[in-house]
């Protein structure tokens, strides 16, 4: 999925990187000002952050119009910018400039840790297995245990 923010739209690509489907407007959902698009591990669904307006959205694109919402994103997390959006093993995963937020597959707040270093622009991040990945002014991050430390503060709460 590519996602353009001043577009607003959404293009599906093939294994092939050939356009499979005519572009998807998100004014056709009612959304004009979101900001991260990132795919999610449901079929025929996609992730949208409106960070204008404060809204996380889970968009069923199957033409279902089955969603779900969290609004007042800002008031329940208290920060003010969400840099990178990521699904990785059925947790959406936003992140800030020192915080992950991670979500559960409906939306739901699950927990909230500070990384390692604190990354004033994470632009471009990558979850694979318990690791996060940056590259940042030429420099490599590796934040790791993400699921462990979760999990660990899970249990303490």
């Amino acid at each position: 999925v590519l996602f353009s923010e001043d577009q607003q739209v959404l293009c599906m690509l093939d294994n092939t990187l050939t356009m499979s489907e005519d572009l998807i407007d998100l004014s056709n959902f009612g959304i004009v000002n979101a900001a991260l698009a990132t795919t999610s591990s449901q079929p025929e669904k996609i992730w949208i952050l409106d960070q204008l307006n404060s809204r996380l959205l889970l968009l069923d694109l199957a033409g279902k119009m089955q969603f779900q919402e969290v609004r007042n994103l800002k008031g329940v997390l208290n920060l003010s910018e969400i840099t990178c959006m990521i699904e990785s093993n059925a947790h959406l995963f936003l992140i800030s400039s020192n915080r992950f937020y991670e979500f559960d597959i409906y939306g739901t707040l699950l927990s909230e840790l500070t990384y390692a270093k604190d990354l004033q622009s994470t632009g471009n991040c990558l979850p694979s297995g318990d690791r996060f990945y940056w590259i940042l002014n030429d420099e490599l991050i590796v934040q790791e245990g993400i699921y462990k430390q979760l999990n660990e503060l899970q249990k303490l709460s």
